[in-house]
C-alpha cells in the first residue's frame, strides 16, 4: 500500500518538510479540497492539512510554511525467502 506525505516549504529558511500522512487515494481529494477551499468530505476524520503551517523547527526562528504538494512512498516489498537462500 502506498502512502502520501504532504510537503511544506518554509518561507523563512526554505526548508521542505513533511507534515501529515494519508493514503495515495485520499491525498489528491484532500489537496483539491484545500486548493478550491471546499469542505472536506465527511469520510476524512482527524486533523486535516492546511495551506499554511507553523514551522517551529526553523533555523532562523519561527517560520510560516506553504503546502507545496505531496509525495508518494510505497511500502517495502515483501520478500519470500526459502530455506537455503542467502539474504
Amino acid at each position: 500500500m502506498c502512502t502520501a506525505k504532504f510537503q511544506y516549504k518554509c518561507r523563512l529558511c526554505g526548508e521542505i518538510f513533511n507534515n501529515g500522512i494519508t493514503s495515495e487515494e485520499n491525498a489528491s481529494v484532500i489537496l483539491v479540497a484545500l486548493i478550491v477551499n471546499t469542505k472536506m468530505p465527511e469520510r476524512f476524520i482527524g486533523i486535516q492539512p492546511s495551506l499554511i503551517e507553523l514551522h517551529s523547527n526553523c533555523k532562523k526562528g519561527y517560520g510560516v510554511a506553504d503546502l507545496v504538494g505531496y509525495i508518494i512512498e510505497s511500502a517495502p516489498a515483501e520478500r519470500n525467502v526459502t530455506d537455503g537462500e542467502k539474504t
